[in-house]
């Protein structure tokens, strides 16, 4: 089942969901990969904006996705998917964290703006993460329930961090 659906105040921000993302992942419906797959974690498109050179897309993924190695492995998997010159790939564990606009603007203003302020790793109740795409510059940035935030440059530099110092 989806993460966060257990709670009942949040069933029409899961039903919402659960829609969606069965209409938009068919054959992922279940959370499940193929064999070929196995290796890159399975993840469900809850929003997919793009706009000229610039795309963001959040995706929700099983908590146990957000390690090094896997988030690298998607990172390619979104390089080789789209061709935007800059992208946010936004990584979501949990429904509540999709539960309002407000969450989504903290989550995302802590995760791409060094400058902004940080939640206290003791506050995050769930993990999540960002990939960040800006011409050659490509940056993984996530934390997990009780960890500072975790930044990895894969390629170039952060290019958050230059434009904010």
């Amino acid at each position: 089942m989806f993460p966060g659906t257990d709670n009942t105040s949040r069933v029409s921000v899961a039903c919402w969901a659960v829609v969606f993302l069965v209409t938009s992942c068919p054959s992922r419906a279940k959370g499940t990969c193929s064999e070929a797959q196995e290796d890159q974690a399975c993840y469900y498109t809850v929003s997919n904006y793009s706009e000229g050179s610039y795309r963001a897309v959040d995706i929700l993924l099983d908590a146990e996705n957000f390690t090094e190695p896997k988030l690298r492995r998607l990172m390619d998997h979104f390089r080789n998917k789209y061709s935007e010159r800059i992208m946010f790939v936004f990584l979501y564990s949990h429904l509540e964290q999709l539960d309002s606009r407000n969450n989504l603007h903290l989550i995302r203003e802590s995760l791409t703006d060094t400058d902004a302020p940080t939640f206290a790793s003791s506050l995050i109740r769930y993990p999540r993460g960002v990939l960040l795409f800006e011409g050659a510059n490509q940056v993984i940035r996530y934390n997990t329930p009780g960890e500072d935030l975790c930044t990895v440059v894969v390629q170039g530099v952060d290019p958050t961090a230059v434009r904010n110092h």
